[in-house]
């Protein structure tokens, strides 16, 4: 955790004309940013950008891309990712069983129309140390001088880019974009469960398990007969590659009540996850 406010702890360590806007709250400024055009829209300004940067057409560039806009822009998510990366970091997710982390993946990816495309499981699961790859690859500073000299590039027919240099820093530039719009939805989406929460307390818990009814003798038997003849194991890993393929193959064209065959997906791999290796106990029955 950091001992000093997020204004002098930048000031610290940035120049002032690399600082557009002060920063109270990372997420704030991420709200801000991604309020001024979706992720889709932001990787393809930032493409069109360094494209047109690499094919030196200064004149696209200068009135089509408002090169000014995007560096104030881009300087602003820089820092509130570097501030971000000094906080307690949240990775319950990266933390929890592959299934789980599976199936809250899948649901994410079908709650939104554009999702990301150039992450790592890592960074997926633990979107803040994606953020840390970053500014361990291009410190504060240094990312700071490459953003300028793309500003520069952009309004100075003079100034020279280094090609290979530019293609790396866009590259990872895409995926602090791609991090910082997770923290952003899955912070959005924590507000809104608390705010429902809060306005109706005595609502149940969504896919709270019920045990209504004891099992059947001949349930149990039947199904302890079952995991001796198909391994646990073997069925829980065979059922998420399949569940892969499917997506892969069918992210166009998916039931409308997918969602519902996703959530009972989850709690079927997650009961596998459970009897691995273990007999099903016969006080039970």
């Amino acid at each position: 955790m950091i001992n000093v406010p997020y204004p002098e702890l930048l000031g610290q360590i940035c120049r002032d004309n690399f600082i557009y806007d002060p920063i109270q709250d990372p997420l704030t400024t991420f709200a801000s940013f991604f309020g001024d055009r979706n992720l889709q829209g932001h990787l393809k300004r930032l493409k069109q950008w360094k494209n047109a940067l690499l094919s030196y057409d200064y004149l696209e560039v200068s009135t089509v891309y408002h090169p000014l806009h995007e560096h104030k822009l881009l300087c602003n998510l820089l820092n509130a990712a570097w501030l971000l990366t000094k906080s307690e970091r949240n990775d319950q997710l990266a933390k929890s069983l592959a299934t789980a982390q599976d199936a809250f993946l899948s649901r994410e990816c079908l709650q939104h129309e554009f999702y990301v495309k150039h992450l790592s499981r890592t960074e997926l699961l633990d979107p803040l140390a994606g953020l840390a790859h970053f500014f361990e690859s291009f410190a504060l500073q240094d990312a700071h001088r490459l953003l300028y000299n793309w500003l520069n590039t952009a309004l100075s027919p003079n100034v020279m880019l280094d090609v290979e240099e530019t293609a790396l820093f866009y590259r990872h530039l895409r995926r602090l974009i791609e991090c910082c719009w997770l923290i952003f939805i899955r912070n959005e989406n924590e507000s809104e469960g608390m705010k429902n929460v809060a306005a109706e307390p005595d609502k149940e818990p969504i896919n709270e398990v019920q045990h209504s009814e004891e099992i059947a003798p001949n349930v149990l038997s039947g199904f302890q007969q079952f995991l001796s003849v198909v391994p646990a194991q073997r069925l829980n890993r065979g059922l998420r590659k399949m569940l892969i393929d499917y997506l892969f193959y069918n992210m166009g064209g998916l039931p409308t009540d997918f969602e519902d065959t996703l959530s009972d997906f989850y709690w079927l791999t997650d009961l596998l996850d459970e009897i691995q290796g273990k007999d099903v106990d016969p006080k039970f029955m």
